[in-house]
This record gives C-alpha cells, structure tokens and sequence, in this order.
C-alpha cells in the first residue's frame, strides 16, 4: 500500500527519485504522505496525556514565579528592585531556547523528559532553600543559581518537547487544539493559584511560612511525577 502511495506521491508532484529517498533517510514514509490515522486510540490517548502534562507543567510554573517567587525572595531578604531584575530576567528566558538547537535530534523523548525533570526537581529545591541553615549570603548564592539554572533546563528543552507532542495533532487543527489545551491549563491554574495562596496566607498569619514552603516543595515534587 506505502509503496503505491509512494509511486502516486512521486509522479504527482513530479518529484526526482534520489530526493525522495534522501528525505525518507530523514523522515518516516508516514510523515511524507501524511498517513498517520490521528483519529486512532494511541493518538487520542496521546493528545489527552499532552493537555494534563502542558496543564502540570504550568501548575509548577505558577509556583516559582509572581506573588510566590516575591513570598521566597521576600523571605531571602532579597529587595524588591531584585526581585524585579530576577523576574525580568526569567520573563526573557525564551533567550535560553536558543541552545536547544544543539540538541540532539535521535534523543529529542529521552533529552527532554530527563532535562524536563531535572528542572522541575531544582524548582522544587528553590522551597528548600529558606529551611535550611546556611547562612542568609549562602540561601541567596544558592536560589540565584538554582532558579537561572531550573529556567535554563526549561526552556532549552521546550521546543523540542512542543515539536514531539504537536506531532500528534494535525496540521489543520492544531490552532483549535492549542487554544483547548491553554484554557485547561488557565482554568486549572486560577483554582491552584488560589488555593496555594490560601495556603500561604494561611501560615503567614500564624508566622510559619515555613510550613507553606514545605507544603509547596512537596506539591511541586508530586506534580513532577504526576508530569
């Protein structure tokens, strides 16, 4: 069947042998004539896992950034100009995509899961940092450190992670499937956002954030293998 397809494929377009062998040594014959059948069980299946893993990813986004990465520097004793510069910085970090070029195309599943997960585990780490007993200089060098690299490791691997699971969607629909994909994660995100800063008020009122802080290093941990 491939192979009539392909002899239709090539005499259509009026293509040269030698290029279309080249381009199947790069890519699968199913990429060429588009016969992947999307509306199958594993791409469905594949697409749901898609929207709740995007949908995790920004639950633990949400988390070390805006009023909750403030409530962490805040409690470093980092000044709020600081705190602007850190959060300016890590609001550019498409910057950081740029090496994903570099990424080995072969290894592109294995490279971002495991750099994906890294990073999530160094987010988690930020929560730590206020609890342990360095001294104050010692806290500030390591959430430095650890919140450039956990951005770093996210979104080096996030083109490539967007390219592997857009391949589930078709061309045509995935407009449509993106903008599902993102009211999800909004909705979702509004719910943990207020239910977290709940949580921190909460604490806050009777002095011990740092119960907040472990609370939000153990959902961050359990989201990452949730993810």
């Amino acid at each position: 069947m491939h192979s009539q397809q392909l002899a239709e494929f090539i005499s259509r377009y009026n293509l040269h042998l030698p290029a279309v062998i080249s381009a199947v040594e790069e890519r699968s014959l199913n990429d060429i004539l588009n016969t992947y059948d999307y509306n199958s069980k594993e791409f469905r299946r594949g697409r749901i896992l898609y929207i709740s893993e995007a949908t995790l990813e920004y639950l633990i986004i949400l988390l070390v950034t805006g009023s909750f990465l403030a409530r962490l520097t805040s409690e470093l004793g980092f000044s709020d100009s600081l705190t602007g510069i850190i959060s300016s910085f890590l609001t550019a970090g498409t910057v950081f995509q740029l090496p994903s070029m570099l990424l080995s195309k072969q290894k592109v599943k294995h490279t971002t899961i495991s750099l994906g997960v890294l990073g999530q585990w160094i987010f988690m780490f930020l929560y730590w940092i206020p609890l342990m007993v360095f001294s104050l200089n010692v806290k500030k060098y390591l959430f430095i450190t650890a919140i450039f690299v956990s951005f770093f490791l996210y979104n080096i691997v996030r083109p490539g992670k967007v390219d592997w699971q857009m391949s589930l969607v078709e061309n045509e629909h995935r407009g449509q499937f993106t903008g599902g994909k993102e009211i999800v994660s909004l909705i979702f995100g509004i719910i943990f956002s207020f239910l977290m800063g709940y949580i921190f008020d909460y604490y806050n009122a009777y002095g011990r954030l740092d119960r907040a802080f472990f609370i939000s290093a153990l959902t961050i941990f359990i989201l990452s293998i949730l993810a």
